[in-house]
């Protein structure tokens, strides 16, 4: 009611889902029924932000339209309302707004697809620098030679902008490349895996508190805990929306309470 399936095939995101996997229209109904499950995943917690790569933008906007017709139907919110009024208009959801971080979209390892683990093209959290550089490595330029002026669009340079840190540094990549200034993709690929790397040096530090034999238990306390609050939060959110439906029949024990 709050989405038809028409409005949700329209995704420009699960097109391109449909058509890199080929299905064309022998897809189970678990492709659509995706976005859908996302809204609920999204407007359980009624954000006023949601972090998304450039990518994802396209999942907001259905979540926006379930959150104002709910609104308008249930809460008796005017249509006319702008969007970051709608809560203090008597709505239950605020309208989320779709938040793109520095890095808004990161190319697969293959120069082709988006990152994905499906796909075989993504650097994990767990690969060593020897894998990382051999993934990194297989990133195609085209580029034959280091005097060669080279496209600063490419696939490379959106992991040089992405993980080098040092905005001097990427510039003068970009310059040098740019003019085929002797400078090879050889060179620029191990900097590139070698910033990666150390970007995940923290990230592998904390992550020894979690190994050894009481590692598990750690990490399944940890998602118990978190569990729990999530729940407490799904919890309110389904309280308050049954009740804007008048479907709260009888009473109810609160988690939140």
């Amino acid at each position: 009611m709050l989405l038809p399936f028409n409005r949700v095939m329209r995704n420009p995101t699960l097109k391109t889902e449909l058509e890199t996997k080929g299905l064309g229209d022998n897809y189970s109904f678990g492709f659509p029924m995706y976005t859908v499950g996302q809204c609920a995943d999204i407007l359980i917690f009624r954000p006023a932000l949601v972090p998304v790569g450039e990518d994802q933008l396209a999942h907001i906007e259905p979540c926006r339209e379930v959150a104002r017709r709910f609104n308008q139907v249930y809460c008796g919110v005017d249509p006319q309302t702008e969007d970051e009024d709608y809560v203090k208009a008597g709505g239950l959801f605020p309208i989320p707004q779709g938040k793109v971080g520095r890095v808004a979209r990161l190319i697969g390892t293959d120069g082709v697809n988006k990152m994905s683990k499906s796909l075989n093209n993504a650097i994990f959290l767990t690969d060593t620098f020897k894998q990382i550089k051999k993934k990194i490595g297989g990133l195609y330029t085209g580029r034959q030679s280091m005097t060669e002026p080279g496209d600063i669009n490419n696939a490379l340079f959106q992991y040089v902008r992405a993980f080098i840190q040092d905005q001097e540094r990427v510039a003068e990549l970009e310059r040098r490349y740019a003019a085929g200034d002797n400078i090879g993709d050889g060179h620029i690929k191990v900097e590139v895996a070698e910033a990666i790397d150390k970007l995940r040096e923290p990230m592998r530090e904390r992550r020894k508190a979690y190994e050894g034999k009481d590692g598990d238990e750690k990490i399944l306390s940890l998602l118990r805990e978190h569990t729990r609050r999530a729940n407490d939060a799904a919890e309110e959110t389904l309280y308050l929306a049954k009740k804007a439906m008048r479907l709260d029949f009888g009473p109810r024990r609160l988690l939140f309470e």
